[in-house]
């Protein structure tokens, strides 16, 4: 698990999360941290579509920052 500290150091900017699902595979996402909530980091993805994820922060294993 990453620290909270380090996640809100990221804030606003494009990162790559990566994390471990319910059946222990480990996903990627990009996109823009929104916000961090009590349990969950928010992403806006880049692409198109906009979508907003909610990722728990217990399952996140990595996050980098992106450079455009």
């Amino acid at each position: 698990m990453i620290s909270r500290s380090l996640i809100l150091k990221l804030k606003g900017h494009t990162v790559r999360i990566e994390y471990r699902t319910n059946k222990k595979a480990i996903k990627a996402r990009i996109g823009t941290l929104t916000s961090i909530g009590i349990a969950n980091v928010h992403i806006e993805t880049v692409k198109a579509s906009g979508r907003e994820y909610k990722i728990p922060i217990q399952s996140v294993k990595n996050i980098s920052e992106v450079s455009a």
